[in-house]
């Protein structure tokens, strides 16, 4: 039955429809306070009307990882990502995941010609998602290697951290406990607020599931609390929304 629902369902029905746009020569601090109040955690570069790049939050800590502090002064075509993958509105959702989880990206420009119209991300997914059921256990879909930061070191190494193991999330820890987390949309805040610190920025408690645990209530969670990921008895592993959009996909052929 989730099959049909999923098939049926038009992008253009789930996606986002609040898109924040920048222009190429608009400087990354403008980018960087446009980027840390959007929901959707991405700003599209137009020139024109015609969508040019696009920027997540994990390219701005890439670009804040090579450049330090002169990111504030570069301009938008610098950090973004080069090329936009789009889909029309019409098209079915499920052709949709099949084309970010192909393309390894997290988001979708949706287009009705050669209109703007929204975008659609991963969390869309979780929220689709979280009113269907499927089986499987989040051992069967979770990270094992677990890269962790401590708590005394600064947003430039977090940064340097998350590029150079290519992840967006870093459990934070003290000693050999879990204090919290930060990802990749906490340093982009923590940036436009001036802050410098992991521990000023990062999420204490973080929420976990266990990993006998069914992958639907990871989901859940996920919707619910509009986070993600969620750690995996403590550090052992982590499960991510390009995790669940990854399982998803026998779900919707």
């Amino acid at each position: 039955m989730r099959k049909k629902i999923i098939i049926i369902m038009k992008v253009g029905e789930v996606m986002s429809k609040i898109v924040v746009t920048v222009r190429p020569e608009d400087s990354g601090k403008e980018v960087i306070e446009a980027l840390s109040s959007t929901p959707s955690g991405r700003v599209i570069v137009m020139s024109g009307d015609e969508p040019v790049g696009i920027i997540s939050s994990r390219d701005v800590v890439k670009a804040y990882s090579k450049m330090e502090d002169n990111v504030f002064d570069a301009r938008a075509d610098e950090i973004a990502t080069r090329g936009v993958i789009t889909a029309d509105e019409n098209e079915e959702v499920g052709n949709a995941v099949r084309i970010m989880a192909s393309k390894k990206i997290g988001s979708l420009v949706i287009t009705s010609g050669k209109v703007l119209r929204g975008i659609f991300t991963e969390r869309d997914v979780i929220r689709i998602l979280s009113r269907m059921t499927f089986s499987g256990l989040v051992e069967s879909i979770m990270s094992t290697d677990v890269i962790t930061i401590p708590s005394d070191v600064d947003l430039l190494f977090a940064s340097k951290l998350m590029e150079y193991e290519g992840v967006r999330r870093l459990p934070v820890v003290r000693g050999k406990e879990v204090e919290g987390i930060i990802t990749a949309a906490d340093i982009v805040k923590a940036l436009a607020k001036g802050l410098h610190m992991v521990n000023e920025i990062e999420t204490r408690n973080p929420i976990g599931v266990r990993s006998d645990d069914p992958i639907m209530k990871a989901v859940r969670i996920m919707n619910e609390k509009r986070i993600g990921s969620l750690l995996v008895d403590g550090i052992k592993g982590i499960v991510t929304e390009r995790d669940v959009l990854y399982a998803s996909l026998n779900e919707i052929r």
